[in-house]
């Protein structure tokens, strides 16, 4: 993801894109990496707030609804909700939405890649602000789709520029922390090893989600 032809830590693509992958910023120069996890419950908080414009159920599973956008009053809400006290500089922020279970039905998954809940540059400029390592969600783009209705409807990924290409936080798309906050857990141990893809500018890999369980929705 780039803005132009300039990608993360300013390289440009004219200089290390090729047919075969790039010369540089390939997944082979990424290390693994263990830090603080934090699981920011969307869908639960909007649950609790009795926000049925903000949910649907599909198959029987919630979530949030078609375009939903996470404001940052939500994070700071799903924050206060889950105890947490703050985002420090080399987190991995997990956005919860339930938009995942779409991916899981054939007869769901054009829903699930047509439209997605998700933060906007607002939220987005919030988090560089605090320096998190990562930033993740369970849909496949972690922002929301289609942008907001005041954004430039030729411009795209407009939250994956921000935080990759100006502040170098890199992205971690379906990943899933429905059990992690079934189980009351809201803060635990992220550890990732990468797929070493020379060239590759993304991995597969599932990371792996570390705690000890609590109380439901980490009410002891």
């Amino acid at each position: 993801m780039g803005v132009g032809h300039i990608f993360y830590n300013g390289y440009d693509a004219r200089e290390f894109a090729s047919p075969t992958g790039t010369t540089k910023l390939g997944m082979e120069h990424v290390k693994p990496f263990v830090t603080r996890g934090l699981v920011l419950d969307i869908l639960d908080l909007k649950i609790s707030q009795g926000a049925t414009s903000a949910l649907q159920t599909v198959n029987g599973n919630k979530m949030l609804t078609n375009s939903y956008r996470i404001t940052l009053e939500d994070i700071q809400a799903a924050m206060k909700r889950a105890r947490l006290g703050k985002i420090e500089a080399g987190d991995v922020v997990c956005f919860r939405t339930g938009w995942h279970y779409l991916a899981d039905d054939p007869a769901t998954y054009a829903q699930y890649l047509a439209t997605e809940p998700g933060i906007y540059l607002r939220e987005a400029r919030w988090l560089v602000d605090h320096r998190p390592a990562l930033v993740a969600a369970d849909t496949w783009a972690l922002e929301v789709l289609p942008g907001v209705p005041t954004s430039d409807p030729g411009q795209l990924f407009t939250v994956h520029q921000e935080l990759i290409v100006k502040n170098g936080i890199r992205i971690g798309e379906g990943v899933i922390v429905t059990d992690l906050a079934n189980d009351g857990v809201h803060e635990f141990v992220y550890s990732y090893s990468p797929q070493y893809a020379k060239g590759a500018t993304a991995g597969n890999v599932p990371p792996i989600g570390m705690a000890v369980k609590r109380g439901r929705k980490g009410r002891d």
